[in-house]
């Protein structure tokens, strides 16, 4: 860490601590229009390393609708004007249409600074672009999302363009696009990935409508293209976005293959070897049981969680949870990666099971919540259990899904 750590206490003043600043590079100049020079902070200067990478930007602050930026440090850089609010298209210096820096980074006139040098008239006049207009909606309700940034990238997935939908989720781009091919997504990728605000998962647009998951960190170039020719508005770029895809299926009985009713499913994930949380669904009087929205994956693992109901716990595909324990450090799995699965069955078994209930032998009394314990044993002679369950505010107790077998069984207060 560069600089020097000034320690302080509360309530204490420190003076005398100041600064010699040395002075750096200045680039000035104007942004206009055909109709002349922006107005005061509506033209935007940015001032780019060679290797396309941002180091300032800056607003036309002048009296005189100019721009001026100092304390540029030594180095070689290339310059983008542009207007964020007028429709029309950034530029590289000089006369270069380049929409947030998307040319070649090997275009435009180079101004190095090596300490004082200053830079006047660097001044632009910014031809008027096309727009972007479309409207985002929830594809699941269906209503429209407010407040929501889409972004634009050229054919080759270089990032051109910004929008953000109004109350009513309609949005238009603030700045113009030149001629040329352009592809959406709701996923900023000019850096490292970023969740999607809200819970969306990354997407691109496409020309039918239909969802397409692009990754992290997205890949726009699984999204169509759209064309962008002169000043004519391109509208109708909409974009319908989820918050996960879902698990579904059904539970029958595995005897009768009868619906089952009100069964617990839960999710687990082979990566983390835990179960996701808020996962849990019941099935419906169909036996028809649907997840929550997960992000995208592939290693998810549903199970059947059984414990006090007539079936046994069971995880995909077919696998017994002994006791209640579901293996989630094996496959298989089932994958989320590129939409909803559906489909994923349970024929569950008959659950087996030890219940009973736990009294106080002085009075007769069921024992309070969680105070008794009951430990269930293989009759090998060892002395470790291998399910332990505590009593219940009745002192009942209950473990299922017990394997074909003998046990021992043991109650005992749950501090002993």
């Amino acid at each position: 860490t560069l600089g020097e750590a000034i320690n302080t206490n509360e309530g204490e003043q420190l003076t005398g601590y100041d600064f010699v600043l040395e002075p750096g590079g200045e680039i000035s100049g104007t942004i206009s229009d055909i109709s002349g020079v922006l107005p005061e902070a509506n033209g935007v200067f940015r001032l780019y390393k060679t290797n396309g990478q941002q180091q300032y930007i800056g607003l036309n602050r002048e009296p005189d609708g100019s721009y001026r930026f100092g304390g540029i440090l030594p180095g070689d850089y290339r310059v983008v004007l542009a207007s964020d609010s007028l429709g029309l298209i950034d530029e590289r210096y000089d006369n270069i249409p380049c929409p947030r820096n998307s040319c070649d980074t090997a275009l435009g006139q180079v101004f190095t600074f090596t300490g004082t040098e200053s830079f006047s008239n660097i001044d632009a006049v910014l031809d008027e672009g096309a727009v972007i207009r479309g409207t985002l909606t929830d594809a699941i309700t269906s209503d429209p999302v407010p407040n929501f940034c889409v972004y634009f990238y050229t054919e080759t997935g270089v990032y051109a363009a910004v929008a953000c939908s109004d109350e009513f989720g309609q949005y238009e781009t603030v700045t113009g696009l030149p001629d040329g091919l352009y592809r959406m997504s709701n996923q900023f990728g000019s850096f490292n990935y970023e969740p999607v605000e809200r819970g969306y998962v990354p997407q691109v647009w496409t020309n039918d409508g239909s969802f397409v998951y692009c990754g992290e960190e997205c890949d726009f170039l699984l999204g169509d293209t759209f064309a962008v020719s002169g000043t004519t508005a391109v509208e109708g770029i909409n974009l319908e976005m989820r918050d996960g895809f879902t698990i579904s299926g059904a539970l029958t009985d595995a005897i009768t293959t009868d619906p089952v009713e009100g069964q617990r499913v839960c999710i687990g994930k082979l990566s983390t070897q835990s179960v996701v949380q808020q996962s849990c669904s019941d099935s419906d009087a169909s036996g028809f049981w649907e997840s929550p929205a997960l992000v995208p994956a592939t290693d998810y693992i549903p199970f059947v969680l059984g414990r006090d109901t007539p079936y046994r716990s069971e995880r995909y595909d077919g696998i017994d949870c002994p006791f209640n324990w579901c293996d989630l450090t094996t496959g298989p799995t089932v994958d989320l990666s590129l939409g909803d699965a559906t489909d994923v069955d349970f024929a569950l078994d008959a659950n087996t099971v030890f219940s009973g209930q736990i009294f106080d032998d002085n009075g007769g009394s069921p024992v309070p919540l969680s105070t008794g314990r009951v430990r269930l044993y293989y009759p090998d002679g060892s002395n470790v259990p291998f399910s332990v369950i505590n009593t219940n505010s009745n002192g009942e107790w209950f473990i299922g899904s017990l394997l074909p077998g003998s046990y021992w069984l043991l109650s005992t207060n749950r501090f002993d």
